[in-house]
């Protein structure tokens, strides 16, 4: 899988030659197999608070978390708008 990614997330090998090899690898690679899991835990988060209603803390935590991810990336968007905020109850 991670080679998978790691072929996906760089176009060329040209990329990998400048002097900004280390900023692209971190960028496209790291990043992009890092934000698949983030988006996972925030949903099981979701799904336990949603299982254990009267624990604000973890409510609190998780609209903390897709706010994050709302804000830093187009799918935690897309996550939140379309299901996360309706699912707790939150308003916009």
């Amino acid at each position: 899988m991670s080679l998978l990614v790691f072929k996906a997330a760089l176009r060329s090998n040209e990329e990998l030659a400048g002097p900004d090899r280390q900023s692209v690898i971190e960028q496209r690679v790291h990043h992009g197999a890092i934000l698949p899991s983030l988006v996972a835990i925030a949903t099981l988060t979701t799904v336990l608070a949603l299982r254990h209603p009267d624990n604000v803390d973890l409510r609190a935590k998780v609209v903390e978390a897709w706010r994050d991810l709302d804000k830093g990336t187009k799918i935690g968007g897309i996550i939140w708008d379309g299901w996360t905020r309706q699912a707790l109850g939150i308003l916009q």
